[in-house]
């Protein structure tokens, strides 16, 4: 059972936030708009393929703003090798992904926020994001009222790293009080926060929401 004040600390894509339109449409779409026509389900396949392979799993994860541009940059170099320079085409997707419009939160995440601050647990953010993630949180209500938003970009580390973990116990101190991490993906935002020390919770879309997972454990 969870005691309450307690820091909830959660990840952002796919826990709390999500894009709008589905990440194949909108990447087929921008490469149309660059004279290359795809199929939907082939851009689907080599994103989630690219995706595994250059956001691993690996213990060792270093971050920063520059490590994480040049991560989609080559994501979509590997999605794209059809076109000699994809430059343009990283350049439109970094801003369309860069604006609060084109994210939408799931559906219960505000209430289930509103009601785990009533009871006065401090709420965090921690997610493998760059700096762009701060102000698209502080345009979506009511994720705008959060303090403390993590990206990895900004600490130095990305999940499943554990000094990513380490580096947010630094910054708030006394101010994490028995942490306790909820996320949608189980090695980076449940396995790398108990090795870490942390409670932690996996949110499995095709099973339950957010309120459910929080109320098996208040």
């Amino acid at each position: 059972m969870l005691r309450s004040p307690i820091t909830l600390v959660f990840d952002a894509v796919g826990t709390l936030i999500r894009p709008r339109e589905s990440i194949s449409e909108v990447y087929q779409r921008f490469a149309r708009d660059q004279g290359l026509e795809l199929a939907r389900a082939t851009v689907k396949t080599r994103f989630a393929s690219a995706r595994q392979q250059i956001f691993s799993n690996a213990p060792d994860q270093p971050s920063s703003n520059e490590i994480e541009k040049q991560n989609w940059k080559t994501l979509i170099a590997t999605v794209f090798p059809e076109l000699p320079d994809t430059e343009p085409l990283f350049q439109g997707l970094w801003q369309y992904y860069s604006e609060a419009e084109n994210w939408m939160l799931f559906p219960e995440v505000p209430r289930c926020l509103e009601t785990w601050e009533r009871r006065g647990s401090p709420i965090v953010i921690a997610s493998n994001f760059d700096k762009r993630l701060i102000a698209i949180c502080q345009q979506l209500e009511p994720l705008h009222r959060i303090e403390h938003i993590f990206c990895s970009s900004e600490l130095g580390f990305s999940k499943p790293d554990v000094r990513f973990y380490r580096e947010i116990e630094r910054r708030l101190g006394r101010r994490l009080i028995s942490p306790l991490m909820i996320g949608d993906d189980l090695e980076k935002d449940v396995h790398a926060a108990i090795k870490a020390g942390w409670q932690a919770r996996h949110l499995d879309r095709s099973r339950a929401d957010l309120t459910a997972v929080l109320q098996t454990e208040a």
